[in-house]
């Protein structure tokens, strides 16, 4: 391993590390007003850490039943473009103008990745979601603490295959790294899932990469915004989205597996 790979596994070692602190806070705290500070605690470290401790940061906001996560969700503060600059032009091989006649600054980021809004040279209104340098590092090294986790305790009374359950894991999160896979699949659901008042992005292939995903702009707002909709218009959302979920599990064979309500957009 070289230096800087070394140093920085050190550095995300450091971080999981400290996830332990409020972890054992919240197990011991006894009142309220603890328990949301140690929440607010862990949910901080939580954003700081990013990866796969945001996923769950993210999924902890959707069932935890309190507000201190739900800022994990559309609170991360976005990389600055030139940032991510290195890593498109590193994806394309060429000049980032030859591919995009521009590109705005991010205002959506979450665990592996950010969004910016840009147009392609063929003046296609675009998506472009880039996955963060050294992000793949970062979830190698998390998915080795969790190589550590022993099979003991309820974990061995109960014969529970943690090494399967561990190798799945990786599998699955090679692939959410793939966008290039993640285009096709796209694709797929998009041309084969027909719900009424669904709108999946087209996915640009031909601009897609292993760490880049180009699809359409679509306008919306966050599923928490619409809980002021008027009725008629929730019961219109409500259908749309339980549509969704049944027809994609039972006519496509396949589910949007990340349903953190960051990665929907609505409008009427």
């Amino acid at each position: 391993m070289k230096l800087g790979s070394a140093l920085r596994a050190l550095r995300r070692l450091g971080i999981l590390l400290r996830l332990a602190w409020p972890g054992r806070a919240l197990a011991r705290s006894r009142g309220e007003e603890d328990r949301a500070l140690a929440h607010r605690a862990l949910s901080d470290l939580l954003g700081q850490a990013g990866g796969i401790s945001l996923k769950v940061g993210q999924t902890m906001a959707s069932t935890s039943g309190t507000r201190e996560f739900d800022s994990l969700i559309d609170g991360i503060e976005p990389r600055p473009l030139f940032e991510m600059r290195p890593v498109l032009e590193q994806a394309y091989g060429v000049q980032l103008d030859t591919v995009f006649t521009h590109l705005d600054k991010s205002a959506a980021a979450a665990s592996l990745s950010q969004v910016h809004r840009g147009q392609l040279a063929d003046g296609s209104e675009v998506a472009v979601k880039v996955r963060y340098p050294e992000i793949h590092t970062a979830v190698e090294m998390e998915l080795r603490v969790a190589g550590l986790t022993p099979g003991v305790g309820a974990v061995k009374r109960f014969g529970f295959d943690l090494g399967s359950h561990k190798r799945l894991f990786k599998r699955n999160m090679d692939r959410e790294l793939d966008y290039l896979s993640e285009a096709h699949h796209q694709q797929r659901f998009r041309s084969q899932l027909e719900v009424p008042g669904l709108a999946v992005p087209r996915a640009f292939l031909a601009a897609c990469r292993k760490q880049v995903l180009v699809q359409s702009w679509e306008d919306g707002v966050r599923l928490a915004d619409a809980a002021s909709w008027p009725k008629r218009d929730r019961l219109a959302l409500a259908r749309t989205l339980m549509s969704t979920l049944f027809a994609s599990f039972f006519v496509l064979g396949e589910i949007h597996a990340d349903p953190n309500p960051g990665n929907y957009f609505v409008r009427r």
